[in-house]
């Protein structure tokens, strides 16, 4: 269903916005507009079924449908994964085309699903149930776009968009050892829609100038609820209850000048404007293009980006001494990055690019707690919210480097081999320097594949094999204090705040396949082995209040994916 797409890492252009890492620009691909075809997928992640084709009476118009349905629970059944849980999904997508030669270029596109898992913590003998936890979620998209073209030199490209997404958790324990009866400890039903207007003006003025300039508007309704045990108040207490909207308007304008042969300049501006706390950012950004000679080139770029933190954040709510609902965080500011990069692209051969670049990021206005002896930044929550009283005060940097080179899919073969380091660090209102959660260090990537072509010449029988192997430098997390966490029947962290660093989780997977194809049909018979050399690297840490031990979560373990796939 993916079309060409784009990913950007720092420095990208003034058309993206509220965003200060990176974008990934996703496209669904057209349909076959000249033949129906369909492909029909049966593995032990999933079923799936795709249909496309013309559409009878327009020129050039087409269609394309997709249906997945989980089917991960044969190899729980089966005893060859145990996760604690079986997630269970469904989804769908589809895009239509209709081009005309008056009014432009319609596409009516969507894509939704669901997804579940029951988590129980049973014990050994699996009699005793300590707790349950049912999770999950939904996401729909239904958008119409529209290109027309102006003129000989401007086409103006327009996308309407309403999204949904949502998540619900039910978390249960039990209340003493052995009882099997369980009481509610956390519950969330999080919900939103977004109506989502942007329109696009793209004019070539001239061989050396075009412009490129828009505006995004988005509308967004929210019904928030969440609440969870206190243990220091012996009861429930609600975090978050709330129903409102809150709108987003961007607007931005890029002008791309070459200005010979080697030089291209590109530069703008996005402005941004969250009307939910009434904060703006003007960010311009520019980038240049040194072309040395065709197959080698220097890129720099620098820019400001700006991002609105989640909703939930600035909805989530609290008790204060009087007993009163406050809201400590409904006035919290964007979250700011200055992005500057330098690359390098040499093309080794026709078929073999490498790509180098080095980078550095500014964060200021990090959203940390309100606590001068506080190292708390929400840049290191995996929790969904807090609410904790926060302020834009925090500090930190991204810096690194990237080495790849990649031969493409040429003479029956292909690889890639890419390298990097980064380090990443951060300073809240306690004035120290702290490892983020995210300082991965080094991380490394060497994947390649080789197809054969087997049998007498005519016929279409082809091998294929391949390996991905990977490398990456752990998260650094707080020490848990034991002592404490005994003391108090929970888990307590330590004072020493992100001061270790989790083992290298390294990951081999291998993959073959087989395909047999005919005139109108193709068989392909494929084994996906994730993690075939089943490493345990443990990558987080928990406090167990029945062994009152601390005990490790490791990498997911070996996944042997088996898939049949029939074309026709």
């Amino acid at each position: 269903m993916i079309d060409d797409s784009e990913f950007y890492t720092g420095a990208f252009s003034a058309e993206y916005g509220n965003v200060y890492s990176a974008v990934f620009d996703m496209r669904l691909r057209d349909g076959n507009d000249r033949k129906r075809e369909y492909t029909f997928k049966l593995g032990v992640l999933g079923t799936d079924l795709t249909a496309e084709g013309p559409i009878p009476g327009t020129n050039g118009g087409s269609y394309i449908a997709n249906y997945r349905y989980s089917t991960l629970a044969l190899l729980d059944g089966a005893g060859i994964v145990d996760y604690g849980g079986v997630p269970r999904y469904t989804d769908a997508a589809f895009k239509v085309k209709l081009p005309s030669v008056k009014v432009g270029t319609f596409a009516l596109y969507g894509l939704g699903g669901r997804s579940a898992i029951v988590d129980e913590d049973r014990g050994v003998t699996e009699d005793t149930l300590f707790s349950r936890a049912d999770v999950g979620s939904r996401m729909g998209v239904l958008g119409l776009s529209h290109t027309k073209t102006l003129g000989k030199n401007s086409f103006l490209y327009t996308n309407l968009s309403l999204s949904g997404n949502g998540s619900g958790t039910d978390y249960l324990e039990s209340l003493a050892p052995g009882e099997n009866d369980l009481a509610l400890r956390h519950e969330d039903d999080l919900a939103k829609w977004t109506v989502r207007l942007n329109s696009t003006l793209n004019t070539r003025i001239n061989a050396h100038h075009k412009l490129r300039s828009g505006i995004i508007v988005s509308a967004e309704r929210f019904r928030m609820f969440s609440n969870s045990f206190d243990p220091d108040r012996d009861r429930m207490v609600v975090n978050l209850d709330r129903t409102g909207s809150a709108n987003t308007m961007q607007a931005f304008t890029s002008w791309k000048w070459r200005m010979n042969e080697q030089w291209t300049l590109t530069s703008g501006v996005h402005v941004l404007y969250f009307d939910l706390n009434k904060a703006t950012s003007v960010e311009p950004r520019i980038a240049a293009r040194y072309q040395v000679r065709p197959d080698r080139a220097f890129i720099l770029g620098t820019g400001l980006h700006a991002k609105t933190e989640g909703l939930m954040t600035y909805l989530a709510q609290d008790i204060d001494g009087a007993g009163n609902v406050i809201r400590p965080n409904d006035g919290l500011g964007l979250t700011r990055a200055a992005h500057f990069v330098a690359g390098y692209e040499q093309q080794l051969a026709e078929d073999i690019q490498l790509k180098a670049e080095v980078y550095y990021q500014h964060l200021y206005d990090l959203p940390v707690e309100n606590d001068p002896t506080s190292a708390f930044t929400v840049n290191n929550m995996s929790e969904w919210f807090t609410n904790k009283p926060l302020v834009n005060a925090g500090t930190g940097y991204n810096r690194g480097m990237e080495l790849s080179v990649e031969k493409f899919f040429t003479r029956g073969y292909h690889y890639m081999i890419t390298a990097s380091y980064s380090e990443s660090k951060y300073k809240a209102l306690d004035g120290k320097w702290h490892n983020a959660r995210f300082n991965m260090g080094p991380v490394g990537n060497v994947l390649a594949g080789k197809e054969w072509k087997l049998g007498p010449e005519g016929k279409d029988r082809t091998l294929m094999a391949g390996f991905r192997y990977s490398v990456q430098g752990g998260q650094y997390y707080t020490p848990i204090d034991l002592q404490a966490s005994v003391a108090a029947d929970t888990q307590k962290e330590g004072s020493a705040v992100w001061s270790e660093k989790a083992s290298a989780i390294h990951k081999l997977d291998i993959v073959a396949s087989y395909r047999v194809g005919r005139p109108k049909v193709s068989h392909e018979f494929k084994l996906d082995v994730q993690n075939v050399l089943n490493a345990t690297t443990p990558v987080y840490y928990y406090f167990d209040n029945r062994s009152d031990t601390i005990k490790t979560v490791p990498q997911l373990a070996m996944l042997p994916v088996m898939q049949y796939t029939l074309r026709f």
